[in-house]
């Protein structure tokens, strides 16, 4: 195999494993604010959203913009996550077919990067976001909640290296 056909298959090895993590992260995070099943039945009209302001004490208009935020986050991540399935489709039908055609491949591989960067740049607005309208120790709280969601991932990544605690270091 010729260098340049390595390096295909290593964007795409790189791709496919950014999006299975970005998905396995976005199920722990509706899973963890859907809370455990059984024990009590939520109350009428809770939504994942809403046990997360609550855990937060959350109220009045920081509540309703906090709730805002997360289901506009969803809702877009819900959107660009069906893109990015068309997409892993396109591709894994184009690298079986018969005769791959190769500029097709390689725009599908643009816009998988591309659909990849709008997700992180929505994670990264709905944390920025969130963090503008809450108090210090809610703050901490909700970052609290964001790692434990990335350690999970990273535990049902596969990836070793990803769970290892890093060590603080010292200024």
């Amino acid at each position: 195999m010729s260098g340049t056909g390595r390096r295909w298959w290593l964007v795409i090895a790189l791709l496919l494993s950014v999006g299975v993590n970005a998905g396995i992260l976005s199920i722990l995070a509706v899973q963890r604010l859907q809370g455990p099943k059984g024990g009590k039945r939520p109350a009428a009209g809770a939504t994942p959203f809403a046990k997360a302001a609550d855990r937060l004490h959350l109220q009045g208009p920081e509540r309703q913009r906090f709730l805002v935020i997360h289901r506009a986050f969803f809702a877009e991540h819900d959107r660009v996550q069906m893109r990015v399935g068309a997409l892993r489709r396109q591709l894994r039908r184009q690298l079986s077919a018969r005769r791959p055609d190769e500029e097709r491949i390689e725009r599908i591989v643009a816009d998988l990067g591309t659909s990849y960067a709008q997700l992180d740049r929505l994670v990264a607005k709905t944390v920025l976001e969130s963090r503008a309208i809450l108090n210090p120790r809610q703050e901490r709280a909700y970052l609290k909640l964001f790692s434990r969601l990335r350690a999970a991932a990273a535990r049902h990544s596969g990836d070793p290296e990803r769970t290892r605690r890093q060590p603080k270091q010292r200024p």
